[in-house]
């Protein structure tokens, strides 16, 4: 099968976001069954460097005005073109409005969130990040209802993604199929022995609103007053660090807290084999990579009650979910798993069953196949 897909960016081994992951697996899954890939991307005149170094050779990466929201409409203008040079079976879509206005098909759409949901978890009265929901409200909005209702098929990574294309953008059911993420459980696993030291708290992710880190920072300032016998590490970059960095100062907690940037995939690897608490606070996810990454190197991990949580985390098994958003409730749940080594190695042994029982990309690419090979007919 000859498949072509459609990503915002594609720089192995650089990678930035869980999409570029998702894809960077799926990509090596499909060739591994025998698939033909190539990959077409919008490239800027910011992404150069990065874009140059990457070690992808089966990206057609096409030159767009840095105009955020508008460079998608560019790119979907010139892709057709592009496309008319080889002969494809199927297109899969990983960002719906690059496909906007595309005529071959069969056209495979995957969402992993919509405009909606970002827009109505998002939270702050910044200029920017009011501008940034009024875009996802009406042009985001727009484009992605009309690339969904003409695409052939709809892939939600999670059930409550599902209910958003449908409620929300009027897609038929029948049209929508739930194919979550994976891990790749060869390489994301417990290292051979913890480090010596105090135990660490790790977040891994984008540091922007909808992460809701404030809410860690301040439990880490609750968690202060009971004990000083632990560190967090927050792995990512994103708009929202210097505000993050300024709260940490205000609340006393800077000697605990370390704001790592971004990491490689070896480096983020080795932040996951070295701590012993993940958490993660999102207001909304639709199936966090850095959730089933943590998991699959045996880590316990506490989470916000997002939509779907309960679809990776179950309660008391292989981490917490909290009933409420609240600073004391995170720190209680933190602090009961750094006082408990053998109840953070009974739920991190179980993280790890779970995530490699039932998350493997061989699994999840041969899903997708499946589907392509019933939507071609």
């Amino acid at each position: 099968m000859r498949l072509a897909v459609l990503a915002t960016q594609f720089t192995p081994p650089h990678f930035l976001g869980g999409h570029q992951h998702v894809l960077y697996h799926l990509d090596r899954q499909f060739a591994a069954l025998g698939c033909e890939v190539d990959v077409y991307t919008p490239t800027f005149r910011r992404w150069a460097e990065i874009d140059a170094a990457s070690t992808a050779r089966n990206v057609t990466r096409i030159p767009v005005r840095d105009i955020r929201f508008l460079y998608n409409l560019e790119f979907a203008r010139k892709l057709p073109g592009a496309l008319k040079r080889r002969d494809y079976d199927v297109v899969l879509n990983t960002h719906t409005p690059l496909g906007r206005g595309l005529a071959l098909r069969p056209h495979v759409v995957r969402v992993a969130s919509t405009s909606l949901g970002e827009a109505r978890h998002t939270r702050g009265l910044r200029p920017a990040v009011l501008l940034e929901r009024l875009a996802q409200r009406t042009l985001g909005f727009a484009v992605e209802r009309r690339v969904l209702r003409l695409s052939d098929h709809v892939v939600c990574s999670s059930e409550h993604i599902r209910a958003e294309v449908v409620q929300g953008y009027g897609i038929a059911p029948v049209k929508t199929t739930v194919i979550g993420n994976g891990v790749d459980g060869e390489y994301y696993r417990p290292g051979p022995a913890k480090r010596a030291g105090v135990p660490r708290i790790l977040y891994v992710g984008r540091l922007v609103d909808i992460k809701q880190l404030p809410l860690l920072l301040r439990a880490t300032a609750a968690l202060k007053r009971e004990t000083s016998a632990f560190e967090v590490r927050i792995v990512g970059e994103g708009p929202d660090e210097a505000v993050l960095r300024r709260l940490a100062h205000r609340l006393g907690i800077e000697p605990q807290v370390a704001f790592a940037g971004h990491k490689t995939k070896a480096a983020v690897l080795e932040e996951y084999q070295a701590a012993d608490v993940f958490v993660l606070t999102s207001r909304h996810e639709g199936m966090p990579n850095a959730l089933l990454e943590a998991l699959a190197c045996g880590l316990p991990a506490v989470v916000n009650r997002f939509a779907g949580a309960q679809a990776i985390v179950q309660d008391g098994f292989n981490g917490f979910i909290l009933s409420q958003p609240i600073p004391e409730e995170l720190a209680a749940k933190l602090l009961l798993l750094l006082r408990d080594p053998a109840l953070r190695q009974r739920l991190g042994a179980s993280a790890r069953q779970r995530a490699v029982e039932l998350f493997s990309w061989e699994r999840v690419a041969k899903t997708y196949l499946a589907l392509f090979e019933a939507v071609r007919r």
